[in-house]
């Protein structure tokens, strides 16, 4: 297994892994996980999801269990900055890319893939949008 993008540069990802793994929070990476261009990506013992597309890694921010907020280290490893993000705004441009995969790969419209995949969303993690 790999080892995250912080760890292989030398340097530790600042992961605090005593959140919940039932969190609001945790169900939303685990979620996020499962869409196209992500994947899970586990450095013990903490969950996390990893974008296939940019490297970024995604957690639980154990500050914000109810998953108002996610961190994110972004690529390259050289950076090693993981910050706080607004998980509505990393969501929905997830959401998006994946109603677009699924557009593509299956056909169909857009924008009923994201209505689909954002209720589906909110039913499986407990976090609205509204």
């Amino acid at each position: 297994m790999r080892e995250p993008l912080a760890a292989a540069s030398g340097k530790s990802m600042s992961t605090d892994n005593s959140f919940d793994p039932d969190s609001t929070a945790s169900r939303i990476v685990a979620f996020l996980a499962s869409l196209q261009g992500m994947d899970a990506y586990r450095p013990a013992p903490a969950t996390a999801a990893i974008d296939l597309m940019s490297g970024s890694i995604v957690w639980p921010d154990v500050h914000f269990p109810e998953g108002d907020k996610l961190k994110v280290q972004f690529a390259p490893a050289s950076s090693n900055a993981a910050v706080s993000v607004h998980t509505y705004k990393l969501v929905d441009t997830l959401l998006v890319r994946h109603a677009r995969m699924l557009a593509v790969m299956e056909g169909g419209r857009v924008d009923q893939h994201y209505e689909q995949i954002k209720e589906h969303f909110s039913i499986k993690t407990g976090f609205g949008f509204e």
